[in-house]
């Protein structure tokens, strides 16, 4: 830690210093002060692993809001970015938005499309909401992918 702070003391404009910094916090369970080098590094340079590793983070912590904030940024920044489907429509998910996280599980096929566990994610959405025939079909699409 030492160097990072030496890091960002001589250098208190470098994203990238922030950045390392806060994955280090993160791996210590530092997580409020992980999210405030994040918060630094998006400031100095917003970009998509900025906002990919706040994201986890809050989804980690289950702020599960804030989490969904960062992956549409992340889209926003890059749209071909499929983790960023993925992550999101896991998010949505866990707050019962499963229509949402749908779109975002068939964004995440259409980049995607031999990704087995997009379509069994896909399946336990539509699972959720009633459409059983649906989920059966991604679910045998998921097992016939993971086979190969």
């Amino acid at each position: 830690m030492r160097e990072y702070h030496e890091a960002i003391r001589l250098k208190p404009d470098s994203a990238i210093a922030f950045y390392d910094r806060a994955i280090a916090y993160y791996s210590m369970g530092l997580f409020d002060n992980a999210i405030k080098d994040y918060d630094q590094s998006i400031r100095l340079n917003p970009d998509n692993s900025a906002y990919m590793a706040r994201g986890m983070l809050h989804y980690k912590l289950g702020r599960h809001d804030q989490a969904i904030q960062d992956y549409a940024q992340s889209i926003l920044l890059n749209s071909e970015y499929d983790y960023a489907y993925r992550l999101r429509g896991d998010a949505y998910y866990k707050k019962d938005l499963h229509k949402r996280a749908i779109r975002d599980f068939n964004e995440l096929i259409h980049l995607r499309p031999r990704d087995p566990w997009a379509y069994f994610s896909r399946g336990l959405a539509f699972r959720e909401l009633g459409l059983h025939d649906r989920a059966n079909r991604d679910f045998d699409e998921a097992a016939r992918l993971k086979s190969n």
